[in-house]
């Protein structure tokens, strides 16, 4: 019997062990082999905890990777071009270090940065101990609102069909009817709804883009606080206004002129 517990015990441990947040990140990006890939698929049966995490890992990875697209679709300077063209290889050994290795340098700093900031962005994001223990939902829904860009929604107006459908599926996600607000009057268009999860619970996102400047969201979170009248901040550099009504947390919030975000969030308010 002993021998039995203590074998079931090595294999819950090495079970968990093979869950860690990185390796499934591996297996939702597909970096693994099959015969791992089939392990980890195993192990998932299991454990709802790590069903959840792979879950909100596959909903970030369509969005991450396009956050950066219109930086690496930018031309090259003109002056960086001909300073290039321009410079002459010396023709004795120097102990100065050429320009064009200086310029792959720099290059590759710049790639590892932005590479480094998606990773980590990404994992603190899908991490809800660290989320839990240094920031506040507000904060996280911050960092998440600073990766769009106007180009992340390129993407033509969701029709009238279009939102009725993500207003049924993200209603069924939160437990609660959800209405996608019309804010056309405000200058703003909708354009993509999804679900998140925060500390383990629902978060609906619907995602507006202004005629100019940054998008803007609108954000409901599955919250046990009570009632609480309208709060505004800045946060990241994004102004935001919040409030809290019969057990769900809602914010505006964007990178436009605070007076606007105020302006919807009162509007929202006075029509849910």
């Amino acid at each position: 019997m002993y021998i039995e517990t203590r074998e079931a015990a090595k294999r819950f441990n090495m079970r968990k062990k093979m869950i860690d947040e990185k390796t499934l990140l591996a297996y939702v990006d597909g970096q693994l082999d099959a015969q791992q890939a089939a392990e980890i698929e195993n192990a998932l049966s299991g454990d709802e905890q790590a069903r959840r995490m792979v879950n909100r890992l596959r909903e970030s990875s369509a969005l991450l990777p396009s956050a950066f697209d219109s930086v690496l679709r930018e031309e090259v300077p003109p002056t960086l071009v001909d300073a290039i063209h321009a410079y002459e290889l010396e023709s004795k050994p120097s102990r100065r270090v050429p320009f064009y290795y200086s310029l792959a340098a720099s290059v590759l700093l710049f790639v590892i940065g932005i590479a480094g900031g998606l990773w980590g962005s990404r994992y603190f994001m899908e991490t809800p101990m660290m989320e839990s223990a240094t920031k506040t939902w507000i904060d996280l829904v911050a960092d998440y609102q600073v990766l769009y860009s106007r180009d992340t929604l390129h993407q033509p107006d969701a029709s009238a069909e279009e939102v009725r459908a993500t207003e049924e599926r993200l209603g069924q996600r939160m437990g609660s009817p959800v209405h996608i607000p019309d804010l056309s009057g405000h200058g703003l268009d909708f354009k993509r709804g999804q679900t998140l999860e925060i500390n383990e619970k629902p978060l609906a996102q619907l995602v507006y883009l202004p005629k100019s400047g940054k998008p803007i969201a609108y954000c409901i979170l599955q919250a046990d606080a009570t009632d609480s009248g309208m709060k505004t901040g800045q946060t990241s550099g994004l102004n935001w206004s919040s409030w809290q009504r019969g057990g769900y947390a809602y914010i505006v919030i964007g990178q436009s002129d605070r007076r606007l975000i105020n302006e919807i969030a009162e509007y929202i308010y006075a029509t849910l």
